[in-house]
């Protein structure tokens, strides 16, 4: 029995193993660089994706995941092997402790990236300042956002407060960035930054009569003599031709549908001053209840896109990097008993 544990731990094949995990994962890296088709941005982990189907472009994966489980079985009786010659030794030498804790954690460790690998979740959803509902994990809006520019105004990082509840009814207000998510649940769940962008949220109307700029938006609506306009949607083709759907509704709870278009043409200095891009006109109106509308600009508000991820293979990880850990304590203790 021993002596196929001994077989089975070696330390020098524990060594090429090693090697070879390392120039396979250099390899992984080159190829997945020249196949951006295959291996996207924002990549996710996920097993079953290499598996199912089966491409010869993954071969690199095949050859890392066989090498990685013959690796996980060289630890395991390397372990063993400590953990036995201490317990038969009559001298204990509980540096066989220590080499056991080290190997464990990395066992561990090991089993914490299969696991993740295999039942890892993730989605990707857009976050602005209105709630939005995330499975598992709670509501949050998009209390404020800033874009960290280059000097040559190329984007170098997105800060981004996320504030809501999580599912146990816990206050959160947190600044995400690219490298800083929001944890949940022991680190079991996160929320990740994938990017940010500049979404329609509503309409500028000109009054022909008055001349007064009406913002107009998903929230509220414009009051005319017999009715209330609505703001059902805007849309803008690939011309650049904005399309502005509004909603006529009478007082008697009769509709009517309308929709106003706008050219996208020279910016022009309006006194709507908290909205620096203008999407202007030309010739283009609408009456609706004896009064003519303009379409003067489109509203913009910040959108957060965010990557949600649960791993259950966190604790797991977590209590490897501890086992690991204490092992290392051990092990330097034992050096300075040993210089004394």
């Amino acid at each position: 029995m021993n002596k196929y544990i001994k077989i089975l731990g070696d330390k020098k094949a524990g060594f090429i193993l090693t090697l070879l995990i390392i120039i396979l994962l250099i390899t992984g890296s080159i190829v997945m660089n020249f196949n951006t088709d295959i291996y996207p941005p924002f990549f996710e982990f996920d097993i079953n994706y290499f598996i199912n189907p089966f491409k010869i472009v993954h071969l690199w994966f095949y050859c890392l995941f066989i090498t990685l489980a013959i690796f996980g079985i060289n630890i395991f009786f390397c372990s063993l092997d400590s953990l036995f010659i201490f317990i038969s030794a009559e001298k204990k030498d509980y540096r066989k402790i220590i080499s056991f804790l080290a190997h464990l954690g990395l066992l561990l460790a090991l089993l914490a990236h299969l696991i993740e690998g295999f039942f890892i979740k993730t989605g990707h959803i857009q976050i602005g300042d209105n709630p939005v509902q995330i499975n598992g994990m709670g509501t949050f809006y998009l209390k404020s956002l800033d874009k960290e520019l280059y000097h040559n105004q190329k984007l170098k990082d997105i800060k981004a407060v996320l504030a809501g509840k999580d599912i146990n009814e816990n206050i959160i207000e947190k600044v995400l960035s690219y490298n800083e998510p929001l944890i949940l649940n022991s680190g079991t769940k996160e929320i990740l930054i994938q990017g940010a962008a500049e979404t329609a949220s509503g309409v500028s109307l000109r009054k022909e009569d008055t001349n007064e700029y009406i913002l107009l938006d998903y929230n509220n609506n414009i009051k005319t003599k017999n009715g209330n306009i609505f703001l059902q949607g805007v849309e803008k083709t690939n011309s650049g031709i904005w399309l502005v759907y509004l909603k006529f509704q009478l007082k008697n709870g009769t509709n009517t549908q309308t929709v106003i278009t706008g050219y996208k043409g020279i910016e022009e200095i309006c006194e709507i001053e908290e909205y620096k891009k203008r999407y202007i006109c030309r010739h283009i109106s609408k009456e609706i209840d004896e009064e003519v509308y303009f379409f003067s600009d489109i509203l913009k508000k910040d959108i957060l896109t965010v990557t949600t991820k649960y791993n259950p293979g966190v604790p797991l990880a977590l209590l490897g990097i501890i086992i690991m850990t204490v092992s290392l304590i051990l092990q330097i203790w034992q050096e300075r008993i040993i210089k004394n």
